[in-house]
């Protein structure tokens, strides 16, 4: 999931019964749920990674560039482990390699519109793709 629909309630109501879902996907920086300890962007170096752990879920804050921070919330991994080639936390490297349909939601939430306004939506929708 991307940021637009990640949050820490939604991680821990999908992996209760009846759902069992487990969940990766990006925060936004300004969530409560995130320590400030891991919000600190001046004094980390680039390239370094904080990890958080709370029950099922990994929280993992990494700097690629010097005033940028990705925050990651996985229900998969719980173990703080770092790719030895790139030197990102696994997390990040299974949400790329995983984040395919996230884009395609995110371009056709951008491209439809409910602004027209019409009496026949069939039409609509067939016409704008």
């Amino acid at each position: 999931m991307d940021n637009w629909f990640t949050s820490v309630p939604l991680a821990a109501e999908l992996l209760k019964p009846p759902y069992k879902f487990t969940v990766v996907g990006t925060l936004r920086g300004n969530k409560r749920e995130i320590p400030k300890e891991m919000v600190n962007t001046r004094n980390r170096p680039v390239g370094t990674s904080i990890f958080g752990f709370d029950k099922e879920m990994t929280l993992v804050s990494y700097k690629p560039k010097t005033n940028k921070i990705v925050y990651l919330l996985s229900t998969t991994h719980d173990q703080p482990s770092i790719n030895a080639n790139s030197k990102k936390p696994e997390i990040i490297e299974f949400y790329n390699s995983t984040k395919g349909a996230v884009d395609t939601v995110d371009q056709m939430c951008s491209i439809m519109s409910t602004s027209r306004k019409t009496n026949r939506w069939p039409l609509c929708l067939f016409l704008t793709f």
